[in-house]
């Protein structure tokens, strides 16, 4: 614990002290609060007191200083200010990789670090969701390892993936011994197991039983015999719901439950046959039987072994024959011999396949099907025209490196091979119009690129591969060596592309008129006034009387009022400025076609680039973002003024200005426009 509690540990010790000095607190207190607070809330006190420019700049420091190192100081620095910071500082955390970093630090994890990795990765995972790499495995080998001891975060962390469809890694075996007792899944229960008072440590198995590998859970929970944690289980709603998925009926006999899941995953599988045959010769002691098994196994590839090694069948005991004397009155004979008949391999045969996915019959259709009757339907020479002629094709050493696993998943690699696939140019050009961030390159391609980026881990395997596979992982192996000023570039390039096409500004302009004219209007006011009168005068002695005002959405019915063939509207019009109305308002014809929403969060997409590009330490990009920085200042700076005068207008009118108000009122300036031409 030494490591950090020293140099570092005590400027946290000063900081703390000064900010109670700040507040007043007397010397004698201070160094009791000092002493008696954890790190943890020494930091989150010293961060509550930064100001968020402070803090912005900060969050960029601890994510650079966790690339290379494990800090506890500054990993719970970047888990305060995400957990009680605006999203611009998570923003800046994602443009500066930090979920990557996260990961490593994971990777890197020792005894004193493993807590704060597993609460700084909560922290993420429930405030903004999950956009880190693939990280389980390595999470669940550090708990099994001992580094992780305040374990709530863990299983936390647990629950949410499990939530996300993403822990597949619970069903992975510890070892090259696939037994089900070596599944991370068996050894978190054997933990559990241990543990005096179980609270939320349960909790991930109520969604993880309602998985697609929800019969290997249960069959999991068989063996790890969790009936005996009844007593020791906080939260028994939760108990009793695990107990009922995983045993319908009578809790107790887990032995004989566990020999009925064995038997069911055999028929899932389709080796129900030999499951059987394994059984009885087991119970029978039959050493011919069991010699043909091991055979028909062997045959059909089903035993597991280490490369070189081969895994041996426990070996049966021949029984002794013993000679019986016939009973008398019966006659003397040839003894009968049962013979076990094992299923060959396969079929001699060799038919064109059918390639569904099996499952088992359970209580669904299937097993109302009378498989014997429809055998018979069919006879053998009907299937001859789908017999496959000749030897089974041998795989060639094309196709074998086809086959090969990439460094990229199926469906990033098919993404960014279909967007390389447009460019004419070879990877080398293209790699130099990037670093060169020149503006013409294609916006899409762009976007892909940088959606598509590799991973930290996907780089070090590019690096450390000869083979790739499509032109995305060629690409991206021939830039590896500048792989983070690519990365940088594009960032670049991404936000100038949308900076450029995007006519922000001019769309700010006329929702500034707009709104201005909204709140400044005084003809529209008077409009407003005079028909709240006059509809009050019409509404007397009814409910709708005495109103004090109404919605715009209600123009379409004061417009619709007339009696002897005069209507409201041409009452209203002898008592204002039409022309003036229609000429004030007119700018409500520009403003109907932006949905202020759908502009704020353009505008707040072109924050969150821009972020991203000016967080370069290059110094090419610095100097081309400083180029544009006045231009993009005036940006933000509209954006805020026009954001107070929608916020303004919302307050005047008591009603949101959205698309719907903006119909209303041209509604109303057709029909005035209407009938003043008619005159």
């Amino acid at each position: 614990m030494e490591s950090w509690k020293s140099k570092s540990l005590e400027h946290i010790n000063i900081q703390f002290r000064s900010i109670m000095e700040g507040m007043g607190i007397d010397e004698e207190k201070q160094h009791k609060l000092a002493a008696k607070l954890n790190l943890s809330k020494k930091i989150r006190t010293i961060t509550s007191m930064q100001s968020l420019d402070e803090r912005k700049k900060k969050i960029k420091e601890y994510v650079i200083k966790l690339k290379d190192r494990n800090s506890v100081l500054n990993l719970l620095s970047l888990s305060v200010s995400l957990e009680t910071g605006p999203k611009v500082l998570y923003d800046i955390f994602n443009s500066e990789g930090g979920h990557d970093v996260l990961v490593r630090c994971m990777r890197r994890m020792d005894e004193e670090f493993g807590d704060v990795v597993c609460d700084a990765l909560y922290i993420v995972l429930s405030k903004y969701g999950n956009r880190f790499p693939p990280f389980l495995r390595p999470l669940l080998d550090g708990f099994l390892g001992g580094k992780i001891h305040e374990t709530r975060s863990f299983f936390k962390i647990l629950e949410f993936l499990v939530n996300e469809n993403k822990a597949d890694e619970l069903f992975f075996s510890t070892d090259f011994n696939k037994c089900v007792c070596n599944t991370y899944l068996s050894r978190i229960m054997e933990f559990i197991k241990g543990i005096p008072t179980i609270e939320e440590e349960l909790n991930f198995l109520v969604p993880l039983l309602k998985s697609p590998k929800a019969v290997h859970v249960r069959y999991i929970l068989f063996v790890s015999d969790l009936s005996q944690l009844e007593q020791r289980v906080s939260n028994k709603e939760v108990f009793e719901t695990i107990i009922k998925e995983i045993k319908p009926g009578v809790r107790q006999d887990w032995k004989r439950g566990r020999i009925n899941e064995v038997v069911r995953l055999a028929e899932m599988e389709g080796v129900l046959d030999i499951a059987c045959c394994v059984f009885e010769a087991f119970a029978f002691r039959d050493s011919k039987v069991f010699a043909d098994v091991e055979k028909a196994v062997e045959k059909m590839s089903i035993l597991e072994g280490v490369e070189g090694e081969k895994k041996e069948l426990p070996k049966v005991e021949k029984k002794e024959e013993v000679v019986r004397k016939p009973e008398a009155g019966k006659t003397k004979g040839p003894k009968k011999i049962i013979k076990k008949a094992v299923k060959s391999g396969g079929p001699t045969k060799r038919y064109v396949q059918v390639k569904w996915t099996k499952m088992g019959k359970g209580n669904s259709l299937w097993s109302k099907i009378n498989i014997e009757e429809m055998e018979k339907t069919f006879g053998t020479e009907e299937f001859d025209g789908f017999e496959v002629k000749g030897e089974k094709p041998k795989i060639s050493h094309g196709e074998a490196e086809k086959r090969r696993p990439s460094v990229f998943s199926e469906k990033k690699n098919y993404a960014i091979n279909i967007a390389l696939g447009r460019v004419k140019e070879s990877n080398r050009d293209l790699k130099r119009a990037i670093l060169d961030m020149r503006e013409g390159l294609n916006e899409n391609l762009v976007k892909q690129l940088l959606f598509y980026f590799p991973t930290d881990e996907e780089i070090e395997l590019l690096q450390n591969t000869e083979n790739v596979f499509g032109r995305g992982e060629e690409f991206f192996k021939e830039s590896i060596e500048e792989i983070e000023l690519m990365k940088r570039c594009l960032y670049y390039l991404y936000f100038m592309i949308s900076f450029r096409n995007q006519n922000v500004c001019k769309t700010l302009r006329i929702l500034e008129r707009y709104y201005t004219v909204l709140l400044e209007s005084k003809e529209f006011r008077r409009f407003l006034g005079i028909t709240l009168v006059a509809g009050n005068h019409l509404n007397r002695g009814s409910f709708l009387g005495n109103a004090e005002g109404f919605t715009m959405e209600s123009i379409p019915k004061i417009l619709e009022v007339k009696n002897d063939g005069e209507s409201l509207l041409s009452l209203l019009k002898r008592k204002i400025d039409g022309e003036q109305l229609l000429k004030d308002l007119s700018v409500v014809y520009d403003a109907s076609g932006v949905n202020f929403e759908a502009l704020c969060m353009e505008v707040e997409e072109l924050k969150k680039n821009y972020i991203n590009a000016s967080g370069s330490t290059f110094l090419k990009i610095q100097e081309r973002m400083e180029s544009i920085q006045e231009e993009y200042e005036k940006i933000c700076s509209l954006h805020d003024k026009v954001g107070k005068l929608h916020r303004d207008c919302k307050e005047y009118f008591g009603e949101k200005v959205d698309d719907e108000f903006n119909s209303w009122i041209i509604l109303l300036l057709d029909r005035m426009s209407h009938d003043m031409k008619k005159k």
